[in-house]
């Protein structure tokens, strides 16, 4: 509690299970006098689903007797106050589930629907000097609880007067207290109750991230956003969203654009079809016919390569010839050495000559 009136009215009288709301009785929890703020919180060990809070306020009236104090006094030091819910003491980092405006109305007992989650449940008043509040406010500000009691399940993840568990996809397992409501769904989910999974081509948190350029148009990952079949043509990267770099295209972006492109580093990543058209001399998508009578690069290929064979063929031909004649002559000048007169034999004319060969020799 922000200030103590005495050591009798400390912050654990709010908590001590008795509701009487007598001064007398010492079973409140008393703030000082002219203060501009005051507050009072309880911790309930643990962050929990929360749904409503009932408070009991002082107004000093015994069974029986007229309410004059609550109307002339403690009705003016309730007024106003906010009630906050969080995971921590500052005020800054709670969310505000209750704030008292019922111009001079409220209630001493009270209860209130706080359809949240937290540890900290926090009564807060203020009385600002530059302010102007009704005229029913008290100048000051007050704690004046004689009993603040915080309902919920004992369990995180549950919700509903059963205490059933929430929904398995609400983010943290945390759901609406009342009607099991997810207040957020985990990533690849959506819904009320989260049973709903990512769809039209998103992941993520709440379904709103876009899908990257999946191979085949398959749906990504509903949690990670990745592409399990890897990218479609002009894409790469685990999720897809990364395209091609200038001067690549197709699938893992292994392809180079043709250098017949007027601009070599510019053609369409996915197919590869020089966007600012051909060199002169070059036709197609992707610059790769010649653009002339009938001739393709492909067929100049083919062309050069029968004309590589044929001259191997001719080389071969020629070096085949000469060995030959080399090897006849030899043998025609052994024959005039050695003659052999019982072989069948012809007359040849060779170095002015006449010489005798085989018959059928084939030289």
């Amino acid at each position: 509690m922000s200030s103590t009136h005495t050591q009798s009215w400390g912050a654990n009288k709010a908590v001590d299970g008795d509701r009487r709301a007598l001064y007398s009785s010492g079973t409140c929890a008393i703030s000082d006098n002219k203060k501009h703020v005051a507050w009072w919180y309880v911790d309930v060990g643990k962050e929990l689903p929360i749904h409503h809070i009932s408070i009991f306020y002082r107004t000093d009236n015994v069974p029986g007797q007229p309410s004059a104090n609550w109307d002339m006094t403690h009705r003016g030091r309730f007024a106003g106050f906010y009630l906050y819910i969080g995971n921590d003491t500052d005020r800054e980092h709670m969310h505000l589930c209750y704030h008292d405006i019922q111009n001079g109305t409220n209630s001493p007992n009270i209860t209130i629907e706080c359809v949240d989650r937290g540890r900290y449940v926090m009564f807060y008043n203020v009385r600002d000097p530059g302010e102007h509040y009704p005229e029913y406010y008290s100048s000051s500000a007050f704690v004046e609880i004689c009993e603040l009691e915080v309902y919920g399940c004992p369990e995180s993840g549950q919700y509903g007067e059963e205490c059933e568990n929430c929904p398995p996809n609400c983010q943290d397992r945390f759901c609406n207290m009342s009607n099991g409501k997810c207040f957020s769904c985990q990533p690849g989910f959506m819904g009320d109750y989260c049973n709903n999974s990512c769809s039209q081509n998103t992941y993520g948190q709440k379904c709103l991230k876009q899908c990257g350029s999946c191979r085949y148009g398959k749906m990504c990952d509903m949690v990670t956003g990745s592409c399990p079949n890897g990218c479609a043509e002009g894409w790469y990267g685990e999720k897809c969203i990364d395209a091609c770099p200038s001067g690549y295209y197709g699938f893992y972006c292994m392809n180079t654009c043709s250098e017949n492109c007027v601009k070599p580093d510019d053609c369409d990543r996915s197919t590869g079809t020089c966007t600012g058209g051909c060199l002169s001399g070059y036709k197609g998508d992707r610059c790769h016919t010649v653009d002339g009578p009938g001739f393709s690069s492909e067929t100049v290929y083919v062309l050069i390569a029968l004309l590589s064979v044929a001259l191997l063929v001719n080389v071969i031909c020629i070096t085949t010839f000469i060995t030959r004649k080399f090897f006849c002559k030899k043998d025609i000048t052994m024959r005039r050495t050695h003659p052999n007169p019982k072989l069948n034999i012809y007359s040849v004319f060779q170095n002015d000559s006449f010489t005798e060969v085989e018959a059928g020799h084939g030289c």
